[in-house]
C-alpha cells in the first residue's frame, strides 16, 4: 500500500511538473483532432490515417519544378481569442494557414532558410518562413495544433528576461523555460533571441521622453546626463550576448538569429544624421553574435520578400494585419513572388504595385495614377516581385496634365541602392544611388522630353550599360553603372515644384529582355 501511495505521489509530482498537465496544453491536445479534421482536406491527406501514422514530410524539390527566387517571412505576435485591434485572432490565423496550404505554400525550417539565403540550397517556389515574436503563451498554445495538422513549422523569438531565470518559472503571459524545452522537443519550433532587456521603453531625455532600448542613448536621471556612445556600445553588446548565451545554456541549442524588438534597428535615426553611429554600432554588435537580424517590413520600404545573398544580414518580415482574410494574405505573398520576363501589365488590377511615396490609384481607365499628397511634392510606386531581374528594357505610356517630371527606376534594390532614368522638363539624367549616396552619372540638357498628352518613355539596362529612351529614341546612355547594381526591379516616381499638385497616369507597362 505504501508503495502504491508513494508511486501515486511521485506520479502526481512528475505530472505537475510536466507541460502536459497545464490546462492550456490539455486544451491544445483536444483541439488537434478537430484541426486535423478541418485542415486535412487542405493538406490532401487522409484524416484517419494521419491520426495513427507520422505526418508526411515536405516533398523534395523536383529538378523540373519551380525553384524559389525570393522568400517571404511572416511574423505574428499573440494569437488571441477575441479581436484586440492589433493581434490576429485564432480564427483568422487558422484561415491564413489553411488558405496558404491549399494554395501550395509550405513552411521551411530556419536552417533551410539560412542555406537558401547563402545560396547553398534551392527551395521550392511558394516556400515561406513563419515566425512569432515575444515568446508569448498565446502564440504557442493556439498555434501548435495547427502546425501539427498542416505539417508546418515555425520560429519563436524569445525575450530571455521574461521566459528564463526567475521570471520564467511561473509566468502567466510569457512561455516558461519548461514550456520552451517542450516546444523544442516537438521538432516544429526553432527558438531564437528577441533580446534580454530590450523589449521595454526606457527614458531617453530629461523631460520624460521614452524610446527603444536598442536604438537610443538612454537618459540617466540620477546623473542628469545622456548615455555616451561608449556606454551605449557596452550595453547593447552585453544584451545581445547575454540573450544568446542564456538561450543556449537553457535549451542546449544554438541561437543564430535575433529579431529586433519593435522591428527597430535604428533605421529611423537617419532623420538625425549625428546619431547614425547608433545604428552602425547596433548592427555591428548583432552581426558579431548572429547570422541574421529580423525586422518588420513597412509600407514605402520596397520589396516584401527576401532575395538570397551571402552578404545579407537584415531580413524583412510581413506582419499580417488583424483584419486580413486568408485570401488577402495569399494575394500579398503571390504578388511578391518573383515575376518572369517578358512582363506585360495593362494596369487593370494590382499585380504587386507598392506605394513608396505619396499615394496611387489603380484599376480604372487611367491605369496606375500616382498622386502627390497635399503636403508633398510627388509620389512613387514599385513593382513587387521584380527585384531579381538583371538585364531588361522597360517601356511605359504615360500622361501628365501638369507636365510632371517622370522618373523610371531600374535595378531597384532598395531606397538606398538603385538606378534611374530621370526625365525632366529640359533634361534627361541617368542617376544611381549606392548606399544612400545619389549622383548623376550621365545627362543631357536642352531637350524637352515631357509632352502634353500621352507619350512613351523607357529605360534599358544590360550589364553596366544604361540607356534612356523617349518615344523609342535613345536620348542618353552610359557604360558606367556601379557593379553593385547588378540586379533589381522597376518602378516609377514623379514630382512637381508645386507641393500637392503632381499627378502622373501610367497607361501600360511592358518589360522584356533586350
Amino acid at each position: 500500500m505504501l508503495l502504491i501511495v508513494a508511486g501515486l505521489a511521485s506520479g502526481s509530482f512528475l505530472l505537475s511538473q510536466s507541460v502536459y498537465a497545464t490546462d492550456s496544453y490539455l486544451g491544445m491536445l483536444m483541439k488537434y483532432p478537430w484541426y486535423e479534421l478541418m485542415l486535412s482536406e487542405n493538406g490532401n491527406r487522409n484524416f484517419f490515417a494521419s491520426l495513427f501514422s507520422a505526418l508526411p514530410g515536405k516533398e523534395p524539390i523536383d529538378e523540373k519544378g519551380e525553384k524559389a527566387q525570393t522568400i517571404p517571412v511572416l511574423v505574428y505576435h499573440g494569437i488571441t481569442s477575441e479581436p484586440d485591434g492589433s493581434n490576429v485572432t485564432g480564427g483568422r490565423f487558422r484561415s491564413h494557414m489553411a488558405v496558404l496550404k491549399k494554395a501550395g505554400w509550405e513552411t521551411v525550417s530556419l536552417e533551410e532558410f539560412r542555406a537558401f539565403m547563402k545560396g547553398e540550397q534551392d527551395l521550392p517556389e511558394k516556400s515561406f518562413l513563419l515566425t512569432f515574436d515575444d515568446g508569448r503563451k498565446d502564440s504557442f498554445y493556439p498555434v501548435d495544433p495547427i502546425l501539427r495538422a498542416l505539417d508546418y513549422e515555425a520560429v519563436m523569438f524569445v525575450i530571455t528576461s521574461q521566459s528564463l531565470g526567475e521570471n520564467g518559472k511561473a509566468s502567466h503571459f510569457y512561455l516558461t523555460e519548461k514550456e520552451l524545452q517542450f516546444m523544442q522537443g516537438t521538432g516544429r519550433w526553432n527558438l531564437e533571441s528577441h533580446g534580454k532587456l530590450a523589449h521595454e521603453l526606457y527614458p531617453v531625455g530629461p523631460n520624460g521622453q521614452e524610446g527603444h532600448f536598442y536604438s537610443n542613448l538612454l537618459w540617466f536621471e540620477d546623473k542628469q546626463r545622456q548615455e555616451t556612445i561608449e556606454e551605449f556600445r557596452k550595453r547593447i553588446y552585453a544584451d545581445l550576448e547575454s540573450s544568446k548565451k542564456e538561450l543556449e545554456e537553457s535549451l542546449g541549442t544554438s541561437a543564430v538569429t535575433v529579431a529586433f524588438p519593435f522591428g527597430d534597428f535604428g533605421q529611423n535615426l537617419f532623420f538625425d544624421p549625428s546619431l547614425k553611429s547608433i545604428r552602425d554600432i547596433l548592427l555591428q554588435g548583432a552581426k558579431e553574435q548572429y547570422s541574421y537580424g529580423f525586422y518588420q517590413w513597412w509600407e514605402g520600404e520596397g520589396f516584401t520578400q527576401n532575395h538570397p545573398s551571402p552578404e545579407t544580414f537584415l531580413i524583412k518580415r510581413i506582419e499580417p494585419e488583424a483584419d486580413w482574410s486568408g485570401e488577402e494574405l495569399l494575394a500579398v505573398l503571390e504578388n511578391g513572388r518573383a515575376k518572369t520576363l517578358p512582363y506585360y501589365d495593362a494596369l487593370s488590377e494590382n499585380r504587386g504595385w507598392l506605394s513608396t511615396w505619396g499615394s496611387f490609384e489603380l484599376g480604372g481607365v487611367e491605369g496606375l495614377v500616382l498622386r502627390a499628397n497635399e503636403d508633398e511634392a510627388g509620389a512613387s510606386a514599385l513593382l513587387d516581385g521584380s527585384g531579381a531581374w538583371t538585364d531588361y528594357e522597360i517601356q511605359a505610356v504615360v500622361e501628365s496634365e501638369s507636365q510632371t517630371g517622370v522618373f523610371i527606376w531600374v535595378r531597384f534594390q532598395d531606397v538606398d541602392n538603385n538606378a534611374a532614368c530621370n526625365f525632366g522638363k529640359d533634361f534627361v539624367h541617368i542617376e544611381q544611388t549606392v548606399d544612400g549616396e545619389k549622383r548623376v552619372i550621365q545627362g543631357i540638357r536642352g531637350i524637352s522630353p515631357i509632352f502634353k498628352g500621352a507619350f512613351q518613355v523607357g529605360a534599358r539596362v544590360q550589364g553596366r550599360n544604361v540607356e534612356c529612351l523617349v518615344n523609342n529614341e535613345i536620348v542618353v546612355r552610359t557604360q558606367f553603372l556601379d557593379p553593385v547594381l547588378g540586379r533589381g526591379g522597376v518602378g516609377f516616381k514623379m514630382w512637381d515644384e508645386e507641393v500637392g499638385r503632381a499627378t502622373l497616369a501610367i497607361k501600360q507597362v511592358v518589360v522584356y529582355k533586350p
